[in-house]
């Protein structure tokens, strides 16, 4: 079975790094997730996917879900944004520690996914196996493993509140978001960016979801290590951005439109006009009241 790491004692841990020594460690962030998810819903939801996988492949230490830190997140309420300065430095630190302890597998899963955050994982962990080529290290988002799906990363949109309602079905309430909202509408006074979860969502697609992921990543850990080869890991990068590449051609626009929750391109100007005039701040709506306070209406 697999461990955790703050329940070990010195001993125990010496143990299952000899027994394999692979390091789960799931990375997420303090941000409003509109007010049918619960806040930390990035860290929580990959902090179950990785449990699952450990489950299934009984072995690795699982360590605890990094909240704090998380950068460049939305400008929404009740959430936590700090400075990007120094993180490199943090995970290049963890990763040297984490060699020096006798780890040599290491997955870094966020769930907290702006594109510098992704950018600054694969940097790190590509840059790590250059200098350590007995060390297989990966760090991705859980829709690097489901883009077949047609998941491309949301925030509280279908796919986020379809995990969640597995991982964490008691802190989701669906309820609480008013109904037939655009998708401006959405972003704007809802903070949900992807297609409506109360329209998309579902127990049996988070399932799905969780399934293959967890199959993908125990079969991609295993190959990697049978080899002792880093390329299956390099090629996680490779497949995900291909595929994103061929959803942005203009043949793919009606499945675009689709998996970005659009209805049509005046959706995509409507959007890009929020992030960039107003910086993608969260707008009360006009009376001042929450959403919620006039459920239906």
């Amino acid at each position: 079975m697999y461990r955790e790491y703050i329940y070990l004692r010195p001993k125990e841990l010496d143990e299952e790094i000899k027994r394999f020594p692979l390091a789960f460690v799931p990375l997420g962030a303090l941000e409003w997730h509109s007010y049918h998810l619960p806040l930390g819903t990035d860290g929580l939801k990959v902090d179950f996917l990785l449990r699952k996988t450990a489950e299934k492949m009984a072995k690795g230490v699982l360590f605890p879900t990094k909240f704090w830190g998380a950068f460049r997140t939305m400008r929404f309420p009740w959430t936590f944004n700090f400075p990007r300065a120094g993180q490199g430095r943090f995970y290049r630190y963890f990763l040297k520690k984490l060699y020096k302890m006798g780890f040599r597998m290491i997955i870094l899963l966020t769930g907290h996914y702006p594109e510098g955050m992704v950018r600054l994982l694969k940097r790190t962990c590509k840059n790590f196996m250059r200098s350590h080529q007995d060390c297989y290290v990966l760090g991705i988002t859980e829709y690097f493993l489901l883009s077949d799906f047609g998941y491309f990363g949301d925030h509280a949109a279908r796919w986020e509140t379809s995990l969640e309602m597995v991982a964490n079905p008691e802190h989701v309430n669906l309820s609480e978001l008013p109904k037939d909202y655009s998708f401006i509408q959405r972003a704007m006074h809802l903070g949900i960016t992807g297609q409506d979860p109360l329209l998309t969502s579902s127990e049996e697609e988070g399932r799905n979801l969780i399934e293959a992921f967890s199959n993908r990543l125990s079969l991609l850990i295993e190959k990697v290590w049978e080899k002792k080869n880093q390329q299956p890991f390099l090629d996680v990068y490779n497949d995900y951005y291909s595929k994103r590449v061929q959803l942005f051609k203009r043949k793919n626009r009606d499945k675009r439109l689709k998996v970005l929750g659009w209805d049509s391109k005046k959706d995509m100007w409507n959007y890009l006009k929020w992030l960039f005039q107003n910086g993608a701040r969260h707008v009360k709506v006009k009376d001042g009241a929450l959403p919620s306070d006039n459920l239906g209406k």
